[in-house]
């Protein structure tokens, strides 16, 4: 049997790439045939760019940079030579993880180290930037991005304003002088969400209590977003409530498709395409996949419902993996899984299946070769 482990990172416990070995490591090859193949997968999140050289090869770039609160910290992105094409994880700079223990600021934190990383990317004369935009920690529409890309964003009475979520409310005009010396280069985004940038389905309602923002917070940003909206619509004649995913991380995707007409994609479906993930699924006979926790949430849009698709396509059963599972048996079969499993083996605290998750992960390999060898077997004596 050719088994493929496409499994999500589990945030907080281990990347992408480390899940997939974990669960090889417990798959001993015994029978004449078999394989085992690790293929890292991401959602645009944390552990993205880990991902992408894994199957890519491309060289990493070290640039010195800032988080989100302004912390000077040493990111990266990836740089492919053969298309001129920079990847950015935004996650990488500007990222609720690159926080660790320390409070988020939400009306202060911005983008503006992601934006270093994309000068410095610039700099090479690429014909096209992708940036992928899960896992952050601002609200700013995108503002400290181009911000460091030298665009000003200037009050009524004309003076430059600094590239913070509370002065969204201020902005009347966008200076985009500096976009001149970046010649042609395209601009993409690559996120599964879909939300609209303001009103109760936007970046503020769904996604800033998560980063730390409070309900007076949540209306200071919101009244800024629907100012900045306006002078988008104003100045550069962009709708941004009629483009999906222009209230993806914290408006970036509006800020960015309104100002320098980035465009947005689909995340799932570029980086599994960019993958040839689909080749790898017909060449095996059993797929696993999951992630941290799989629940309804699982079929809209979510990188592991795209994995279950194009398996589906290919008629080749799934096998769900993840650390909380709260969905029926039912509801597991109607999503398109042959089963699901939780790797924590009982009662035991958050902290412990976090810390554990790699063993975990090894153990579950062994009892799923132990099953899958007695099928194995069973076949081969009745046969």
């Amino acid at each position: 049997m050719k088994i493929l482990l496409a499994l999500n990172s589990f945030k907080g416990s281990c990347s992408s790439l480390q899940a997939n070995k974990a669960i090889k490591s417990g798959i001993p090859l015994n029978n004449p045939g078999d394989a085992c193949t690790a293929f890292p997968l991401c959602d645009g999140g944390d552990g993205s760019l880990e991902a992408l050289q894994y199957h890519l090869n491309l060289s990493s770039v070290r640039v010195t940079t800032s988080d989100v609160l302004g912390k000077k910290i040493t990111s990266t992105y990836l740089w492919d030579p053969l298309h001129a094409k920079a990847y950015i994880e935004l996650a990488a700079a500007s990222g609720i993880a690159r926080l660790g223990k320390r409070t988020n600021n939400i009306l202060a934190a911005n983008t503006e180290g992601t934006g270093k990383l994309i000068l410095h990317a610039l700099k090479r004369k690429p014909e096209c930037i992708v940036l992928l935009v899960g896992g952050s920690a601002t609200n700013d529409a995108g503002w400290g991005i181009l911000h460091s890309m030298g665009l000003e964003f200037l009050d009524r009475h004309n003076r430059t304003l600094d590239p913070i979520p509370s002065n969204l409310i201020h902005v009347r005009s966008v200076s985009i002088s500096a976009l001149k010396t970046y010649g042609s280069t395209r601009f993409e985004i690559w996120t599964d969400v879909t939300n609209p940038f303001t009103g109760p389905s936007g970046a503020v309602a769904i996604y800033s209590k998560q980063k730390g923002a409070n309900q007076s917070q949540q209306n200071k940003l919101e009244s800024g977003m629907l100012n900045f909206a306006a002078v988008i619509r104003s100045q550069f004649g962009v709708d941004l409530q009629k483009i999906q995913g222009t209230g993806a991380a914290g408006g970036v995707g509006g800020g960015l498709t309104g100002i320098i007409g980035a465009e947005i994609h689909h995340g799932t479906q570029k980086i599994l395409d960019l993958m040839e993930f689909e080749k790898a699924v017909s060449e095996h006979d059993l797929i696993l996949t999951g992630e941290g926790a799989l629940d309804q949430q699982t079929r809209y849009g979510k990188l592991v419902h795209g994995v279950l698709k194009i398996a589906h396509c290919h008629r080749k059963p799934v096998i769900g993996v993840c650390g909380h599972l709260n969905l029926t048996a039912s509801e597991i079969r109607r999503m398109g899984f042959l089963a699901a499993f939780s790797i924590v083996p009982g009662p035991v605290s958050l902290d412990y299946a976090i810390g554990h998750a790699l063993n975990l992960l090894k153990d579950f390999g062994k009892n799923l070769k132990a099953v899958l060898d007695f099928s194995y077997s069973s076949s081969s004596n009745r046969e």
